[in-house]
């Protein structure tokens, strides 16, 4: 049974084979001892499968403590086709598009069955990206996060920063009485209202009829600020990960 990875900007996520998914933050410098205490239970799996945008700290660390725990288990870092598992990537160049947002295609167009596709992948920046419903990815966004938003107040603004709020979001409405308030429901704001025009316009590019799926580390507030005719869908880049585990990445082209 494979362990498969989502090693994301700022949280780590795995599980083995369909089972139950787990996540630590990946940003101390205990990193490696919270690793060795999350996996230390795990059975020895197949392969680590790994689709990672982290930079090469993370990166080693996946490959060291895999290998101090289960010797001789491969550890396959996944990297980023023009073409995979039915999906066609819209970028010239595959290599600099996140193998993240790939694996989410390749997941969301699995579930599909042949309608056009919205992604949105809400998490330290967030993605949105287009596929017809034959696979073709037609393109895409990246904008900041939550997170990103805030932290971008207090570097303009260092008054703001004792009343940024690094958890929650606002839902009682965009005007509010007092600082903290007022900046956790901009943020919400900015957010939920980019990822709104995002949809408005893929959509009026591929049709109304495009599912949305969303995904992400705030995909679950995003859902909710959007109501109905989407699906939250949080562990799609895991379920993705999965397919291209199982296809060998045979089922995938270079060029």
């Amino acid at each position: 049974m494979r362990l498969l990875v989502d090693a994301g900007n700022t949280r780590l996520k795995w599980r083995m084979g369909d089972g139950v998914t787990a996540s630590l933050l990946h940003g101390g410098a205990s990193f490696d001892l919270l690793l060795d205490r999350a996996w230390g239970g795990l059975e020895r799996p197949s392969a680590v499968v790994v689709a990672s945008v982290t930079g090469a700290r993370v990166r080693e660390a996946l490959q060291a403590r895999s290998e101090a725990l289960w010797p001789g288990v491969q550890v396959h870092f996944l990297s980023s086709r023009k073409a995979c598992c039915g999906v066609r990537l819209a970028y010239p160049e595959p290599e600099r598009f996140g193998i993240d947002r790939l694996a989410a295609l390749v997941a969301g167009h699995a579930r599909s069955t042949g309608r056009p596709l919205v992604i949105v992948d809400a998490g330290t920046a967030v993605t949105v990206d287009a596929m017809d419903g034959r696979g073709n990815h037609r393109g895409g966004l990246i904008m900041p996060g939550r997170r990103l938003l805030s932290e971008s107040l207090v570097k303009g603004a260092e008054a703001l920063g004792p009343y940024v709020q690094e958890a929650g979001m606002s839902r009682s409405g965009p005007l509010q009485d007092n600082t903290e308030d007022a900046v956790a429901a901009g943020v919400e704001c900015m957010l939920v209202g980019g990822v709104e025009r995002a949809i408005r316009e893929v959509r009026a590019m591929l049709g109304p009829d495009a599912s949305l799926l969303i995904t992400g580390g705030d995909g679950e507030v995003v859902s909710h600020a959007l109501g109905e005719g989407q699906a939250w869908t949080p562990d799609l880049v895991l379920d993705g990960v999965a397919l291209m585990a199982s296809a060998g990445m045979s089922g995938c082209q270079q060029g």
